[in-house]
């Protein structure tokens, strides 16, 4: 059986974006065709990686779905892009959001972007976050912005829900599982990892709660 092909369009190929991507195309069984530009500038990435990889598509579909993070406004690409964008399946897949992504000061927080987030999810088929909080804070950010909106009611935070999902990044123990555990004759602790950015939106709270009352049951 033939593989199915995923085009995957990440204009910012670094860090957690390329780890993510590098073990999706290691251990699922398709087969993937990246498009990407390095890590930097990501305003600008935000704001015209969809026009540049629309015009580095052929005309005729060649893939059997498209991956995109949230640097790609898929709206716009579905409208400078060929016509088969508008009929091939698009996911959509949240490393962090703009509405909750950590500022020096709120009143520095550009909505402009976190509304780019809010219709590349409306325009996407598909929408994953990396965390339970992610998800949930893009959720809170958007009811707030449709609050905003003067003399319209759009209401479509509830049907974002319906084709969202929480798809946690894998890691790769491979270099752990090499080494000896508690059972082995050296008597170390298990390992845990942290595997997220230390900021506030990834709840580092709950993880320092958490070893403190790992350490006051002694384990």
């Amino acid at each position: 059986m033939a593989r199915e092909n995923i085009l995957v369009l990440e204009p910012y190929f670094g860090g957690s974006h390329q780890s993510f991507l590098l073990g999706l195309q290691k251990y699922l069984p398709f087969s993937f065709h990246l498009l990407t530009l390095p890590a930097r500038k990501w305003k600008w990435r935000m704001r015209f990686s969809a026009p540049y990889f629309a015009g580095m598509l052929p005309s005729t579909r060649n893939c059997d779905a498209v991956l995109c993070s949230t640097f790609v406004d898929v709206a716009a690409l579905r409208g400078m892009g060929p016509a088969w964008l508008r009929e091939v399946p698009i996911f959509t897949y949240f490393h962090e959001n703009q509405f909750a992504y950590p500022v020096q000061v709120e009143h520095e927080r550009d909505l402009h972007f976190a509304v780019t987030n809010f219709t590349s999810a409306c325009c996407s088929d598909h929408v994953a976050f990396n965390s339970l909080y992610n998800m949930e804070s893009f959720f809170k950010g958007c009811i707030e912005i449709e609050k905003k909106i003067p003399d319209m009611k759009l209401g479509l935070t509830e049907e974002l829900r319906k084709k969202s999902v929480v798809l946690h990044p894998g890691v790769d123990f491979s270099q752990l599982d090499e080494m000896p555990t508690a059972t082995g004759v050296d008597g170390r602790p298990p390992v845990i990892i942290w595997n997220h950015r230390w900021e506030y939106d990834k709840n580092p709270d709950l993880f320092f709660r958490t070893l403190f009352q790992l350490d006051d049951l002694q384990l």
